[in-house]
């Protein structure tokens, strides 16, 4: 009886251990009231800063941020763990804005390199005017990460809004850089975000880019941004290797006012991709509406798919697909399904920068399929 009443007491103390050691610490953060100096593990003891915070997160912890505005910028320093995340959040649907005025020596408002199991969630970040502005940046390697009702605003190449952009002044308002050519950046989830009101430059408002795979870029509103909405891209030389971004899903989000002075920009572009399903998505004002391309010469965008979406009153074509000037000076588009989709008032500015382009363009492809869809 007393070895059975030890082994009763053994077991429930581990099972008491490891319940402490899994146990979800909160932290508190406090513009208005707080202090670095504070413990920041009560709403009483907050810090004053969210980089504070993320110099001291730890796996399973959820990082507080309360109402105020932040003259930061930040970037996470630890990763969390399989079922033990880091959450970066607002308390309470606070408005919480994280704002990078004045601040020139980082480009990034939030940067997250080489971290896993990183969520950031409810934050307006804004007002980030430089060249090569960025508001959320995740680079290199990075895995199980979420960026999820979040607001990206005023994220501009230069702070004079008369410049005139060229090929090296750009900005991206959320950007996903896998530079890792051995290690991709693997289950990104981009959900239910705004970005808007940005000059971007020659760049995008939301990218996905290199080495990237198992990806969703879903349920986001993209807008007023003066070059391509969402952009899926490879062959950039972005990853020494597998420099291309696969498997992703870019699925229910609204694209709408996305023009460029000196290039036809699409609401939603596939440069060098693969293996992309592109459904359910709403696109209007813009030039084209998809553009499912390849530039880099001797590349290949493959295997995408484009079904259920509604595309309308975009300058240019609805859909434009294909290498646009292949074998010379372009790569070609191969073994891609556009189907089910409706296709309203395109083409709709003739003189505009893509010409008289109909509502369906299509350049150099291999084994395309096209069924099912309604053109107006």
């Amino acid at each position: 009886m007393r070895i059975l009443s030890f082994l009763v007491f053994f077991l429930s103390s581990i099972f008491c251990i490891d319940n402490n050691l899994n146990a979800q610490t909160e932290f508190y953060v406090d513009a208005a009231t707080g202090s670095d100096s504070n413990t920041g593990l009560s709403l009483a003891t907050p810090w004053a800063s969210i980089q504070h915070a993320l110099y001291n997160a730890i796996p399973n912890c959820i990082i507080n941020v309360r109402a105020g505005t932040y003259n930061e910028k930040v970037f996470v320093t630890e990763s969390g763990t399989n079922g033990n995340p880091i959450v970066l959040k607002n308390y309470n649907s606070e408005e919480v804005i994280i704002d990078g005025t004045g601040i020139s020596s980082t480009i990034a408002i939030i940067a997250i390199i080489d971290q896993n199991y990183i969520t950031i969630e409810g934050l307006k970040v804004r007002n980030n005017s430089m060249l090569d502005a960025q508001g959320i940046l995740l680079y290199g390697s990075c895995s199980n990460i979420n960026i999820i009702n979040n607001e990206i605003s005023e994220i501009n190449f230069s702070t004079n809004a008369n410049d005139i952009a060229n090929e090296f002044t750009n900005s991206q308002p959320l950007i996903v850089y896998g530079s890792s050519g051995s290690n991709a950046s693997c289950n990104i989830v981009i959900d239910n975000n705004i970005v808007r009101d940005s000059r971007t430059g020659y760049s995008e408002a939301l990218a996905v880019n290199g080495n990237v795979e198992t990806f969703s870029v879903t349920n986001n509103k993209v807008y007023n941004i003066s070059n391509i909405g969402i952009d899926i891209i490879g062959h950039e030389g972005t990853a020494s290797s597998n420099d291309q971004a696969r498997d992703g899903v870019i699925k229910n989000n609204l694209v709408y006012n996305c023009k460029s002075p000196y290039a036809t920009a699409a609401g939603i572009y596939v440069d060098g991709g693969s293996d992309l399903l592109i459904e359910a998505n709403e696109i209007y004002n813009c030039q084209w509406g998809i553009e499912i391309g390849c530039e880099n010469l001797g590349k290949t965008t493959s295997n995408i798919v484009v079904r259920n979406n509604v595309v309308y009153e975009n300058d240019d074509s609805g859909l434009a697909i294909g290498g646009f000037d292949y074998p010379s000076n372009s790569g070609k588009v191969t073994d891609c399904q556009i189907f089910n989709n409706t296709f309203v008032g395109n083409d709709k500015i003739v003189t505009g920068l893509g010409g008289t382009s109909g509502e369906f363009n299509i350049s150099y492809v291999e084994n395309l399929s096209i069924e099912n869809n309604i053109f107006y």
